[in-house]
């Protein structure tokens, strides 16, 4: 069964990227968000765990529905068990990361979504007008106990190699 479901996540994440009609579309099925939040925390040693982190990774770029659908369903918390636990496969924590930064970013009306940020008089401004104002977001994330501690240690661990994949994703 983890198989078939391994495989309807990634058909999701094969139709949502690159695709913001698609993202919007299967974002707004009746349960689809619910099933995918519930997968990343099933069982954090599956590839249906790992692929539910990729299709929150997508679903969550630049859509104001699909993020306050996915931080509504728990998405904040599932993904920092996963990037937490010692049982988690590389790949599901490198996806729980991204995931994590798709859901922390603000994005504006641009041609990409992605804002572009200045620094002026010590104050970082936003150049476009935003679209999604990711603050609580960040904020929620920030108030999960030991979530930032491990994302600066996997970030300062270094690139995977192929020999040694036991302490970094």
């Amino acid at each position: 069964l983890d198989i078939a479901i391994s495989y309807a996540i990634q058909f999701v994440v094969l139709c949502t990227t690159d695709n913001p009609a698609n993202r919007a579309a299967i974002g707004n099925s009746d349960g689809v968000v619910d099933a995918l939040v519930r997968q990343v925390s099933l069982n954090v040693q599956s590839e249906s765990a790992e692929h539910a982190a990729e299709a929150v990774w997508i679903l969550s770029f630049n859509h104001a529905g699909n993020h306050h659908s996915l931080v509504q369903a728990g998405a904040v918390e599932a993904l920092a068990g996963l990037l937490m636990s010692h049982n988690s496969v590389s790949k599901g924590k490198m996806w729980a990361a991204a995931a994590l930064q798709n859901l922390a970013a603000s994005y504006c009306r641009t041609a990409d979504g992605r804002c572009p940020w200045h620094w002026y008089a010590g104050d970082l401004i936003v150049g476009a007008e935003l679209t999604i104002d990711a603050q609580l977001i960040r904020e929620r994330i920030l108030r999960v106990p030991g979530l930032v501690h491990v994302l600066i240690s996997l970030a300062c661990a270094g690139p995977v190699d192929s020999v040694s994949t036991a302490e970094r994703p």
